[in-house]
C-alpha cells in the first residue's frame, strides 16, 4: 500500500467532512424540495465556499486513488466521518442518541478493518472500457431511483451514496487516467460522454445528500452515505479492475470490515421514518 496514498485519503476525508458541516449549516437555512434545493444554496457564498472545499477534496481523492487500491483509499477517506460528531455538536448543535452513536462507531471500525486488510493490495491503473462506465452509470440510476422510493429520511443519505459510488468509481477513472497520460488526461476525459453522465450523477447525490441533511444529523446521514459509498467501489474494485482479494485472514477481515460497515448502515436506517427524502 503507498503511504502517500493513505495520508491523501484521510486528507480527503477530512476535507470533505468539514465541507459536509458548513454544507449542512447553510441547508438548514434554506427550504427547498429536492429539485430546487441547489438553486436556493448556489446563491449563499458560504455554501459556495464549502463547495469549494469539498471539490479540492475531490481532487485530493483522485490522486490518491492513483496510488494506492480502493479498498484502501475508501474506507480511510470515509473514517473521515467521526470529525462529523464533534463538528455537529459544536457547529450545528446536534446530539447523538447512544444507538446512534454506536451505528457510527460501527461504520468507522468497519473502515479500519478493510484498510487494514487491504494493505497489501496494489493499485490498478487499467482505464475501464466505455460500456463498463456506462453499465455502471445505468445501475446507479436504477439503484438511486428506488432508494429515494424508501419511506425514511435515510433513504436521502443511502441515495446519496449509491450515486456517490458510481462517481467514485469514475474518480478512480480520473486518477488511472492521470498515472497513464499525465495532462493528457484531461482531453481525453472530456472527450468522452459518459463523464458528462458521471457529473450529474453527482450534481444528483449532492442535491439529495443536502435534503438528508435537512432531516438527520449530519453524522448519521453521512454515515448511510458512507457505508454504500465505500462497500460497492471496494468491490468493483475487484470485480472491474481485478485489484487481487487478499487471501486467507486478512480476506476474512476485508469481509468481516465491509459487513461492520454495512451493519452499522442498517442500524441508522433502521431510525423512526421520517418524511421520504424525494418530497
Amino acid at each position: 500500500m503507498s503511504l502517500p496514498g493513505a495520508l491523501l485519503s484521510l486528507a480527503a476525508g477530512a476535507g470533505s467532512s468539514l465541507a459536509a458541516a458548513l454544507q449542512k449549516r447553510e441547508a438548514l437555512r434554506v427550504d427547498a424540495p429536492v429539485t430546487t434545493i441547489l438553486g436556493r444554496l448556489a446563491r449563499r457564498p458560504l455554501w459556495l465556499a464549502a463547495m469549494a472545499l469539498d471539490a479540492s477534496s475531490w481532487g485530493v481523492l483522485a490522486a490518491a486513488m492513483a496510488l494506492a487500491p480502493i479498498a484502501v483509499v475508501l474506507p480511510l477517506q470515509g473514517a473521515g466521518n467521526a470529525l462529523l460528531v464533534p463538528i455537529g455538536v459544536r457547529l450545528l448543535g446536534e446530539r447523538y442518541r447512544g444507538g446512534e452513536t454506536a451505528a457510527i462507531l460501527l461504520v468507522l471500525a468497519g473502515a479500519a478493518l478493510v484498510t487494514a486488510a487491504g494493505s497489501g493490495i496494489a493499485a490498478a491503473h487499467a482505464a475501464l472500457p466505455p460500456a463498463a462506465l456506462w453499465a455502471v452509470a445505468g445501475a446507479a440510476a436504477l439503484g438511486a431511483f428506488l432508494t429515494s422510493r424508501l419511506r425514511s429520511g435515510i433513504a436521502c443519505g443511502a441515495t446519496a451514496g449509491v450515486l456517490y459510488a458510481a462517481t467514485a468509481i469514475f474518480t478512480k477513472e480520473v486518477g488511472s487516467r492521470f498515472a497513464e497520460e499525465g495532462p493528457r488526461a484531461v482531453g481525453t476525459l472530456a472527450a468522452m460522454p459518459s463523464a458528462w453522465v458521471f457529473v450529474l450523477l453527482g450534481v444528483v447525490a449532492l442535491a439529495f445528500i443536502h435534503t438528508g441533511f435537512r432531516r438527520e444529523n449530519a453524522a448519521t446521514v453521512a454515515a448511510v452515505m458512507t457505508a454504500i459509498a465505500t462497500a460497492l467501489p471496494v468491490l468493483a474494485g475487484f470485480v472491474l479492475y481485478k485489484e487481487l482479494f487478499p487471501r486467507g485472514g486478512a480476506g476474512a477481515l476485508l469481509a468481516l470490515g465491509l459487513l461492520l460497515s454495512l451493519g452499522g448502515m442498517v442500524a441508522l436506517a433502521r431510525k423512526e421514518a421520517a418524511p421520504t427524502c424525494s418530497a
